[in-house]
């Protein structure tokens, strides 16, 4: 039995024992349990910049959670701590009153004036939000000065935002030479600080239609990230990695790099979480897959209910909807109109933006008051884009614009709306605004095709696209996986599982060379060169294969 006087001085004792082995999360604890809440303010102040430069916010939330309500209350560094979080899992409407609260708890001390500065980064980020370019600038201009060089993981928080910031101004050009001249100066360090850096030019290519290059800069995003165990910066760039392949329609790689994000879902912004999920489904549907695309909604679903937050449920029913449309199932779009906000949101390079599948669901059901509603809805939305300077949304928008004016009866218009979406479009190599929207724009696309200016071929192009996808859809849904015998199934598993010639053999008892003899009948029946392109076969077509089974699921 403890007496409680011996019971707090042992929590203090393994308080020190785990601040001592770096242990800082048990030590807050058990200081907090010893009734030193002011030790265990300063343990979390002590250690709350190394573990943003580590990029593991998601410690800091856990270590957030030890601290009662009225301790947080009263502390700047927990709140701005919340803060963070609010950010990371995109929930920028509750950042303006945590900020309110803060700010009267701050004095003129270099700790607080650094807080200050973060508070202005926050304030530059809702602005942004808000689509106020100019104001949210301003903020940032002073963020960048108030908070010191050693907060490496903050800084390149700040430097994203002022770059597309700057490209939301137009001043594309500005914003990837401030950015290459700040990679460049800090290209020698090991930070978090340069994974922000390297980011920067991924999103701003993507916003500005340019997604070869987008991908080219990812590229060197995840190169940096692998190689320097940044797993926070590496799960963006594969994200994102799927983003852009999905954009081009490249639907096979867009499944497997938005599968491996959202293995890392609670690692990764929980809007790309679902994003990552929602791209995951589509992928899988476009492939054929539909029971691969309903489990993709099932863990959507699990994922957001473990958020319990009402805007993600609304990006969930409408990708629901989206899904079903996709299908040819309709769903009637008036009930689901409440779950639509009625405010202009910044919409940056987000797949799902629950507006826009609003009226999708307006253009599947085809009355003419949905139709209107659409095309208001559209037009806003366009806008505010182009004034964004957003090529990335404006395709899309425009795309659904000429089916929605087509369906209303005004051919003339709706080719011009396709005209502009096609000339957006073509730099970058989008396909799949267009091919989502299936056969009634492909019938839009031969009718501009026989109008259009001979020098004009990105028209064709997507027009092969279409057939391209057509012919792809019936490969994937025939029965490849029946034309394999089961010794072949077998030894596809231990593919998947990276087993050797030799180690297959022995596995199987067969020889080598009857080894090398099923992986030329797999080879051949996949329409694939090698043992890790097969594999990548199997996994893009939703195959799960086991070890002791000869079946594949």
């Amino acid at each position: 039995y403890y007496s409680p006087e011996k019971l707090v001085a042992l929590h203090a004792k393994v308080s020190d024992w785990f601040v001592e082995n770096n242990f800082i999360g048990d030590a807050i604890h058990h200081s907090l349990a010893a009734g030193n809440r002011d030790r265990a303010v300063s343990l979390f102040r002590q250690s709350r910049q190394a573990f943003h430069n580590e990029d593991k916010w998601y410690i800091l939330e856990k270590w957030l959670t030890l601290f009662p309500e009225e301790i947080v209350q009263q502390q700047p560094e927990l709140l701005i701590a919340r803060i963070w979080v609010h950010y990371h899992q995109f929930e920028v409407a509750a950042i303006p009153a945590v900020i309110d609260t803060i700010t009267p708890l701050l004095g003129d001390t270099p700790e607080d004036q650094a807080i200050r500065g973060e508070i202005d980064f926050f304030l530059g980020y809702f602005y942004y939000f808000q689509n106020d370019g100019l104001q949210s600038k301003q903020y940032l201009k002073n963020a960048l000065k108030r908070v010191p060089a050693t907060c490496q993981e903050i800084c390149g928080q700040i430097e994203i935002l002022y770059g597309l910031t700057s490209q939301m101004l137009g001043n594309e050009d500005e914003a990837i030479t401030r950015i290459n001249e700040l990679i460049s100066l800090h290209q020698h360090e090991k930070s978090s600080r340069v994974t922000r850096l390297l980011v920067t030019p991924v999103y701003i290519n993507i916003l500005c239609g340019n997604l070869d290059e987008a991908l080219t800069v990812n590229h060197k995003l995840n190169h940096f990230s692998v190689n320097n165990n940044f797993a926070y910066a590496e799960v963006w760039s594969i994200y994102l990695k799927g983003l852009i392949h999905f954009y081009q329609n490249d639907v096979e790689d867009a499944a497997t790099s938005f599968r491996q994000a959202a293995d890392k879902k609670y690692i990764l912004h929980s809007r790309a979480s679902i994003d990552s999920i929602i791209g995951l489904a589509l992928a899988y549907q476009e492939m054929g897959l539909d029971d691969k695309a309903d489990e993709a909604l099932e863990e959507l679903a699990d994922y957001i209910t473990s958020h319990n937050d009402p805007e993600h449920l609304a990006i969930k029913r409408l990708a629901e909807i989206r899904l079903q449309i996709a299908r040819g199932k309709s769903s009637p779009p008036q009930k689901h109109a409440q779950k639509v906000t009625s405010a202009i949101e910044n919409m940056v390079w987000w797949l799902e933006i629950p507006r826009l599948s609003y009226c999708r669901a307006l253009l599947d059901e085809g009355s003419k008051s949905g139709l209107a509603v659409a095309e208001n809805i559209l037009q806003e939305l366009l806008q505010q884009n182009q004034k964004n300077h957003n090529v990335c949304q404006a395709i899309q928008i425009l795309s659904l614009l000429a089916m929605v004016t087509k369906k209303q009866g005004h051919g003339e218009e709706a080719l011009k709306f396709l005209e502009q979406a096609i000339k957006a479009a073509e730099p970058g190599g989008w396909v799949q605004p267009f091919v989502e929207l299936g056969r009634p724009m492909e019938e839009l696309l031969l009718e501009l095709e026989r109008k259009k200016d001979p020098t004009d071929n990105y028209t064709s192009v997507l027009l092969h696209r279409f057939r391209d996808s057509k012919q792809k859809r019936a490969e994937r849904s025939s029965p490849i996986a029946n034309s394999l015998t089961n010794r072949e199934k077998e030894i596809l598993g231990l593919l998947s599982e990276g087993k050797a010639n030799k180690e297959i053999a022995e596995k199987l008892f067969i020889s080598v060379d009857t080894v090398k003899t099923h992986l030329k009948n797999i080879f051949e029946k996949l329409e694939v060169k090698n043992r890790l392109q097969a594999v990548a076969r199997a996994n893009s077509l939703g195959w799960v294969m086991k070890q002791d089974s000869t079946r594949m699921k």
